[in-house]
């Protein structure tokens, strides 16, 4: 089972420990307003803990966070959301969701 709690700041320096890295042939476009695929492949890679500080930094400069989660497997955090309340007066906003490749498709996201 995973524990949600808010992200404290001492949590924030392990955002390195959830690994991003994925990889896929496919990718979507709006094309006058329909959602196409199309063939291409892609990967990203593992972020470090420059890269996460970097993310984390544009994040909050751009996606006006108002809460920010973790998602803890016993004492590691397997995984990140934030939220903003207020997008507009009536609907709030996901702002970022990230899993560890290696705890995908377990529910951490659903927890």
């Amino acid at each position: 089972m995973f524990e949600i709690r808010p992200l404290s700041d001492t949590d924030l320096d392990r955002l390195a420990e959830i690994d991003v890295s994925e990889s896929g042939s496919v990718v979507y476009a709006l094309v006058h307003g329909e959602l196409r695929s199309q063939p291409e492949v892609w990967q990203r890679p593992r972020w470090d803990a420059a890269a996460w500080q970097r993310k984390y930094a544009e994040w909050q400069r751009t996606l006006k966070m108002d809460l920010q989660l973790g998602a803890f497997d016993g004492e590691r955090l397997v995984g990140m959301a934030s939220l903003r309340y207020a997008l507009t007066e009536t609907m709030a906003q996901l702002t970022t969701l990230h899993v560890d490749r290696t705890h995908r498709q377990q529910g951490v996201a659903k927890a």
